[in-house]
């Protein structure tokens, strides 16, 4: 059995954002508050830019939500991000969109949970 089997991995990584604030745990709540309450609504713009077939949208939306990601240290989903918005700025491949997007949408709800 793998040494850490009992223990699920961490979606998040705060180490950089620890270090941006200098430990200042107010501010790291705020922020943590504030991704929590944002990144859903960023879920439901991307998820109406794929309902749309509006690649520009995706690919923008993409983009700015990888900085996101990147303070939160959800390292796992900045290849994904970047994938998304290299396919909406060529304006194909809405299947593989759609799997991206829904990939997003369930590692945005794990690391919500893991904020709690």
């Amino acid at each position: 059995m793998p040494q850490n089997a009992s223990r699920p991995e961490k979606i998040c990584d705060l180490t950089y954002l620890n270090e941006m604030m200098f430990g200042n745990k107010e501010m790291i709540g705020e922020i943590i508050k504030d991704f929590k309450e944002e990144i859903g609504v960023e879920i439901k713009h991307l998820q109406h830019a794929v309902s749309t077939d509006d690649f520009l949208e995706i690919k923008r939306s993409a983009h700015k939500m990888k900085s996101t990601v990147g303070i939160m240290g959800i390292s796992s989903l900045v290849p994904l991000l970047k994938e998304m918005e290299i396919l909406g700025g060529e304006g194909n491949d809405m299947n593989r969109i759609k799997i991206l997007t829904d990939k997003f949408k369930e590692i945005c709800g794990l690391a919500v949970i893991e904020l709690k």
